[in-house]
């Protein structure tokens, strides 16, 4: 066992003393600017803040550890009154990041170890401000041996730096702004000698700022093994990381016109799970990218094979081999269908039109005159060039093709890019069919990948069959049919599964019908409209189950049909509606939508996952989803649900009191919601009920687990309880916590004794 510490001078006094100096600084300027009794008020409310930060600080750097063992790293972190710790198996890593800043390198020789995880999004595990950095760095590589991934880096393949002159001119922009930045300053200079020097000082304080940013792209520095890939960058900010070859997923490249102009490309290397590493200006760039992809394709990938080995039968495996050699000739190349984009383009032109001319009868109508309709006209037309003109190119310059091991994409018009995904990061699919679509022939198809590369949407495709075709011989989906089950959104389930909401929307009405008489009248078309349009898309939905895939069908407006196999199921949440039989069932899906940087920003996304509604039985239905995975037995129960009533119950009531100021009526409340909480353990998945309001009930498989985090709150320390996290393969958060339970530690254990 090897533990690490946070470094206790970079930690916790560079801070401490920095926020001295900004309280004693603030407790001087106060009486200067504000009364006496205000000043000595804000003063010692500065003084208490500070001091509450200096103990914060002081208690996450004694709670904060790294604990390496021989299959698995915890960490342990906290505050003053709470404390978490996450178990990662070194298994699931998919990349580790060696950072040095450089004011406290330079002062304190500290650096930051972040490791990234198939399960989390973003930085799974962050130890920052510690020594020994080099070292933790070199023993975590090797524990990565220890644990079958390869990283001896006996082959160099290629080496490569960004394009200077790319980097310069893809900046020119910012440059020619900065330089009118500082005439301008000279001009304010001359008018007034304190605003022009506050105006060039921040500017030349930009300007520098950008200098560094451009003089540390320039140094980053790309190395790709034969079995791993690794990057470097370093003019102030050392930064060293690494991914293991078993962990790449795909290469997609991009050029901008600047790019095409200098034969360069930016790299986006996608990994197993949500991580992101990328490659800008890259010179040869079509021969690195093939490279990346060569690797991804000769490694087996490890965390595909945890999701679907764990899951399947033997004859499931056999099929899914055969199925592989079989779909090796399956290729086609797909276009957008180019009427259906032009009587999308027409009914848009009428939407515009049709606005101008009502807004034209109002004018005259109210003013005598439409002078403003000719304003408007061309503001509706400049918006429609700047919509549909990118939007006629782009479908026209993007091609669609289902490769024999892969999905693909590739628009290329002034600037180029591509996104592909191989075979075995493909979880579902899902067909979308507008109104238009279905007048046209025509469908979208939305391709789900498990891995941190985007979903690939083939639009607007007039080849529905042939595509629906290569989509079936690729998931080998000619299994058995096992059962269907319909979904109808009645009036009278619809009503019960929104009554809360309607309760709320009728006491806003009746308050609402006081200042306006047709508040009851606008409400009842607002509902009438909202039950037309649910009933109407749930009319005909169903859930088809089969073997060994899922296919659900929903719409009427606007039709979705999506395909899943079981292996591909994260986990699922059954809900039944209050006073009906009727309820719902949701699937998720492996992977998440959004695009990891190398500076660790990530864009807004969400997990894959369907949601089937109004369907009866939805629990039973769940169960038979896990039954058909082979590896759940009703008989089977490991423990006995647990609850925490007391404990929870005064956690949420302190919590209600404290944030919303509750009154103490609330607490029977209270203690109704948190009693409707409870937990199953059985041996092949955890299972969560909570029938709040719905009665809903939560799945997850343990071979689907990817770590284990546990945390405690201010009142679980008090009341001794804690809550357990639990993460799925390319989860955006917990998939299941187990709030406020007493013994949460041994639950931890055991959940980590199972899925490990």
């Amino acid at each position: 066992m090897t533990e690490y510490l946070p470094h206790y001078k970079s930690f916790v006094e560079l801070p401490v003393y920095i926020g001295l100096l900004l309280t004693l600084a603030l407790s001087f300027i106060a009486p200067v600017f504000l009364p006496l009794s205000y000043a000595l008020g804000i003063v010692a409310v500065l003084w208490v803040l500070f001091s509450f930060f200096a103990a914060q600080v002081r208690a996450e750097c004694k709670k904060t550890r790294l604990v390496f063992l021989e299959d698995k790293i915890i960490f342990y972190s906290g505050g003053l009154f709470s404390g978490t710790q996450t178990t990662l198996l070194v298994r699931n890593i998919t990349q580790i990041r060696l950072v040095k800043p450089f004011v406290r390198n330079r002062l304190f020789g500290t650096s930051s170890l972040h490791i990234k995880a198939a399960g989390i999004q973003g930085v799974g595990i962050s130890l920052n401000h510690f020594l020994f950095g080099e070292q933790a760095y070199t023993n975590l590589y090797a524990l990565l041996q220890k644990n079958g991934f390869s990283l001896k880096k006996k082959e160099l393949l290629h080496e490569r730096t960004p394009v200077v002159a790319a980097i310069i001119l893809q900046n020119l922009f910012a440059v020619g702004v900065f330089f009118f930045a500082l005439v301008a300053s000279f001009g304010a200079l001359i008018i007034n000698l304190g605003f022009g020097l506050l105006i060039g000082f921040v500017v030349v304080l930009s300007a520098c700022v950008f200098v560094l940013h451009i003089v540390d792209s320039i140094y980053k520095k790309y190395v790709i093994y034969n079995d791993a890939l690794e990057y470097s960058e370093g003019f102030l900010t050392q930064v060293i990381s690494v991914i293991p070859a078993e962990n790449l997923a795909a290469a997609a490249s991009t050029q901008t016109v600047i790019e095409r102009l200098l034969d360069v490309r930016s790299i986006e290397v996608h990994t197993q799970g949500t991580g992101t590493l990328s490659f800008p200006f890259i010179g040869d760039g079509l021969v690195v990218e093939q490279t990346i992809d060569g690797l991804a394709k000769k490694y087996s990938p490890l965390l595909r094979e945890k999701i679907s080995e764990s899951n399947l039968h033997a004859h499931a495996h056999k099929k899914q081999r055969v199925h592989t050699e079989k779909s090796s000739s399956v290729s086609k190349s797909y276009s957008q269908n180019v009427p259906r984009a032009v009587a999308t383009i027409i009914v848009s032109l009428m939407s515009a039109f049709t606005i101008v001319i009502v807004y034209a009868i109002i004018d005259v109508i109210l003013l005598g005159s439409a002078p403003s309709v000719l304003f408007l006209g061309i503001g509706l037309f400049i918006v429609f060039i700047s919509t549909w003109v990118p939007r006629l190119i782009e479908m026209l310059c993007t091609r669609y093709e289902i490769r024999s091991q892969g999905i693909y994409s590739e628009y290329s018009f002034l600037s180029r890019s591509v996104k592909e995904f191989s075979d075995n990061k493909l979880v579902g699919v899902q067909i979308k069919r507008s109104v238009l679509d279905q007048i046209m022939g025509t469908a979208s198809f939305e391709f789900m990948s498990l891995s941190s590369a985007p979903n690939i949407v083939f639009k607007h495709i007039k080849d529905v069959d042939s595509v629906l075709f290569l989509i079936r011989e690729k998931y080998s989906l000619d299994s058995a049919f096992v059962s269907v089950h319909t979904s109808s959104s009645s009036v009278r389930s619809h009503i019960l599964r929104y009554l809360p909401a309607y309760i709320f929307l009728g006491l806003a009405v009746l308050i609402a019908s006081f200042f306006f008489i047709y508040a009851i009248l606008l409400a009842g078309i607002i509902l009438g409209v909202f039950v037309l349009s649910g009933f109407l898309r749930y009319r005909q939905s169903h859930i088809s189950l089969f073997s060994e895939h899922i296919e659900h069908r929903v719409g009427f407006f606007v039709i979705t049909h999506t395909l899943v196999r079981y292996q591909d199921i994260k986990y699922q949440e059954a809900s039944r509606y209050r006073f009906c039989s009727d309820g719902e069932l949701y699937i998720s899906i492996g992977g998440v939508s959004g695009v990891e940087t190398d500076t660790n920003q990530q864009t807004p996304g969400y997990s894959n996952g369907f949601t089937v509604r109004y369907i009866q039985q939805s629990h039973e239905l769940l169960d038979t989803i896990d039954k058909t995975l082979g590896c759940f037995s009703r008989n089977q129960v490991v423990s006995s649900s647990l609850r925490s009533k007391k404990t929870a119950s005064v956690r949420w009531l302190l919590g209600s009191l404290f944030l919303l100021g509750a009154p103490i009526v609330l607490l029977p409340v209270w203690l109704y919601v948190v009693s409707r909480y409870y937990y199953v353990r059985e041996p092949s998945r955890l299972v969560q009920f909570r029938s709040v309001w719905n009665v809903k009930k939560r799945s997850v498989l343990f071979s689907n687990i990817d770590h284990v985090g546990s945390a405690q709150t201010v009142s679980n320390k008090l009341f001794r309880t804690g809550s357990v996290q639990v993460f799925t393969v390319g989860s955006l958060s917990a998939d299941i916590i187990l709030y406020d339970l007493p013994d949460y530690t041994q639950w931890k254990k055991d959940i980590e004794l199972v899925y490990s």
